[in-house]
């Protein structure tokens, strides 16, 4: 599931980059086009040969996940008609998700950094029912999942520490907490019927 809403992200992004695009390839360019949004670990940046590489595009990272735990109460079991399943209720996640424009000249690193921005101000809700990926259409747990991102703001000090734990250069950067990302194994626990009548004994007392 993480990975699937993760590729939803980063090709929406990119085709918005694509539409809105004011990044002029370097006139010595020998490289293919930039798909303009890779998903990848920033902290690899300076690794050479990397497939697919993350030099001269905007990178998304995962760098912490955290559950939700106003969804913790969530009923264990499912009803259908008189049958009843017990599972384990879904998991609630918030993913925190790192852009890092990881490009040579820092001002084409600033355009890529507003465009992630203006994307996620104008849409920052989405859905599978709306992905262009053939491979999510039909998926019925896809369906409903719905992924929310709100702009996350880290303190001079929060981000000294987290481009020191990447262990790479500081490159221009946003941070998005993405929630309600949900997992769910479609493993049932036990069945059963549901009690419908309570029949008292007296004799056993």
């Amino acid at each position: 599931m993480i990975a699937k809403a993760l590729r939803l992200l980063t090709t929406q992004l990119r085709q918005y980059i694509a539409s809105t695009d004011t990044v002029p390839d370097p006139p010595d360019a020998t490289e293919p086009p930039s798909p303009y949004v890779v998903l990848g670990n920033i902290a690899l940046a300076d690794v050479p040969d990397l497939s697919p590489p993350i030099r001269q595009r905007t990178v998304l990272s995962m760098v912490n996940v955290h559950e939700e735990a106003a969804f913790k109460n969530a009923p264990h079991y499912e009803r259908n008609g008189t049958d009843t399943r017990y599972r384990n209720a879904p998991v609630h996640m918030n993913l925190f998700l790192l852009f890092s424009a990881n490009y040579d000249l820092y001002e084409n690193a600033l355009i890529r950094l507003s465009q992630v921005i203006e994307f996620f101000q104008g849409k920052n809700v989405f859905t599978f029912l709306d992905a262009p990926l053939p491979e999510f259409i039909g998926d019925e747990e896809l369906a409903e999942v719905r992924l929310i991102l709100d702009l996350y703001t880290l303190s001079f000090e929060q981000i000294n520490y987290l481009w020191g734990s990447l262990g790479g250069k500081q490159v221009p950067s946003v941070m998005y907490k993405m929630r309600l990302v949900r997992l769910k194994a479609d493993r049932t626990l036990a069945a059963g019927k549901l009690i419908e009548e309570i029949e008292s004994r007296e004799d056993i007392f």
